[in-house]
């Protein structure tokens, strides 16, 4: 199968075209976002309003490494006193899980806990798996996007907190929305085919449960698609890379050091959530790419990483995703 010579985009994937030196129209186009990172702005930002709370700000923690180097710096290098919250659907690796408590114990900070209630994500992924047979949209991270807004909100607003440090850019976030067609495509094929219904019904119905029991707001809760957008007051989302610069690739070896952070042999990236083997298997199936080789092409493209080391990568990730897939599968059935 024919590749980019840049990065490792295949042949396979949507709109892609090459010229005669093999390169694809993605790395033609790309233009690199030069921009004036500055910490200490980000200091001023989050010392610019009058802060009841004994916490500077709240750091939502997964235990993979760009989230782990936030909350590293906002102690280390700012200073502060964060709050730190961690979501567990009940498919947070436990490599993840241990890297969460080992950096709060290290750092001195304090750390909530949120898991999702009783085997309500497992039901869910049960009955969106059944759903994908027919319907695309239903497989995959379900209520985990809207959840890992709400839980952050939820812990700022009880404490008082102004401020959310998020990690990722405005240029790499998706503002809430309300998935309104996908909600009235899924009820209207249920209602059609009483086969499909009672899973269609129960994911529907396991997805407002889940969000009512997480403490959504009920304008949230029972829309069942629907992702909060980002605040911009009572808290404030603070997006963390518009800020600092942090070369994910090259650097991990420092959250080692500080903070004993570990990961799974070969698998740096995207291994906190055991859910991600779905896009990998997805994307590899329908574009020929898995989803961490995609992030492998936007690496070299920036110039992060060489195209070899991203296509020996991706060659190690497409190896073990249908296994790791079926692993994951067998687990919810």
């Amino acid at each position: 199968m024919k590749t980019c010579s840049k990065c490792i985009l295949p042949e396979t994937y949507p709109g892609i075209s090459f010229d005669d030196k093999g390169v694809c129209n993605y790395c033609r186009d790309y233009k690199p976002e030069y921009k004036n990172v500055n910490s200490e702005s980000l200091l001023e930002v989050l010392q610019s309003v009058d802060n009841p709370s004994p916490y500077d700000c709240v750091v939502p923690l997964s235990g993979g490494k760009d989230s782990s180097f936030i909350l590293l710096y906002i102690v280390k290098e700012l200073g502060l006193n964060p709050l730190v919250v961690s979501y567990n659907s009940g498919f947070q690796h436990p490599i993840a899980e241990e890297n969460v408590r080992s950096a709060c114990e290290i750092l001195g900070v304090d750390l909530e806990e949120i898991k999702s209630p009783g085997k309500i994500q497992k039901g869910i992924l049960k009955a969106s798996y059944i759903l994908s047979q027919k319907m695309r949209i239903a497989w995959g991270c379900a209520n985990c996007p809207a959840i890992l807004r709400i839980v952050p909100i939820n812990a700022a607003r009880k404490h008082k907190i102004p401020f959310i440090i998020w990690g990722s850019s405005t240029l790499e976030t998706i503002e809430g929305n309300d998935y309104s067609k996908d909600f009235k495509a899924l009820l209207k094929m249920s209602l059609k085919d009483p086969r499909f219904g009672f899973n269609g019904f129960k994911y529907i119905f396991l997805r407002i449960v889940q969000r009512f029991l997480l403490g959504f707001p009920l304008r949230y809760a029972f829309r069942p698609f629907s992702i909060p957008p980002f605040s911009n007051e009572n808290p404030k989302f603070i997006h963390f890379y518009d800020h600092v610069k942090w070369d994910s690739m090259r650097n991990t070896q420092l959250l080692g050091s500080e903070i004993g952070w570990k990961h799974p042999v070969g698998k740096e990236s995207r291994f906190d959530c055991r859910l991600h083997s779905i896009g990998n298997v997805r994307y590899l199936r329908d574009y020929g790419i898995t989803m961490d080789g995609l992030n492998f092409s936007n690496f070299v493209r920036e110039g992060k990483m060489n195209r070899d080391d991203a296509l020996k990568s991706e060659q190690d990730i497409a190896k073990k995703a249908q296994d790791e897939y079926d692993a994951f599968l067998k687990n919810i059935m």
